[in-house]
């Protein structure tokens, strides 16, 4: 082990380089145990999480932040409000890739959002709000079970584009269940949901 100076030395560099990376890089997730290693030319990785306790910062999916960080959005932080007022008033009107664009939200910023627990991304490209499944299985609860994904899409009043990642995420939960064919499904304890 390191002396207590040397691992002071280390932990210093260490927070400077996490809050330096988060004011250059709003949506920077913070600095990963490779890049801290290089930083700090520590001797062997077995010493990074020494280090990361002595300096007060916390190891999060993988990166280093500081805790307690909100994950800002920097300049798309006013977008990011936008698409959340939009997706408050219906929560399966998922905007369009075209509409995020034009918004600046690209893939970085989406995921910024996503880990900060303001959005949820389903496969192909469909943002929602993360309530949007409790919501879904709502009115999903109140179908005639089993039901269709037309009879989904059509209760949510929304389109295939969103009906079908959103179940496919119900699904891969346990929310929902496949019956015979790809179209039929029922809720999990539809009991819950009513």
């Amino acid at each position: 082990m390191a002396s207590s100076t040397v691992l002071t030395s280390w932990a210093d560099r260490l927070r400077t380089a996490v809050e330096g990376l988060h004011d250059r890089d709003a949506l920077s997730p913070g600095l990963t145990r490779g890049a801290a290693i290089g930083e700090l030319s520590l001797p062997g990785p077995e010493l990074l999480s020494a280090v990361i306790k002595q300096a007060q910062l916390e190891e999060r999916d993988g990166f280093i932040t500081v805790p307690g960080r909100a994950a800002g959005l920097g300049v798309a932080e006013k977008s990011l409000t936008t698409v959340e007022a939009q997706l408050a008033k219906n929560p399966f009107a998922a905007p369009e890739a075209y509409e995020l664009d034009d918004l600046r939200l690209g893939p970085r910023e989406l995921a910024a959002a996503e880990r900060a627990g303001r959005l949820l991304r389903l496969e192909g490209g469909v943002v929602v709000l993360p309530n949007a499944p409790a919501l879904a299985m709502r009115e999903l609860a109140r179908l005639e079970q089993p039901f269709t994904t037309s009879q989904a899409r059509q209760a949510w009043g929304t389109t295939r584009r969103v009906a079908i990642p959103l179940l496919e995420h119900l699904d891969a939960r346990g929310w929902t269940r496949r019956w015979t064919g790809p179209s039929a499904r029922s809720c999990a304890e539809a009991a819950r949901w009513g």
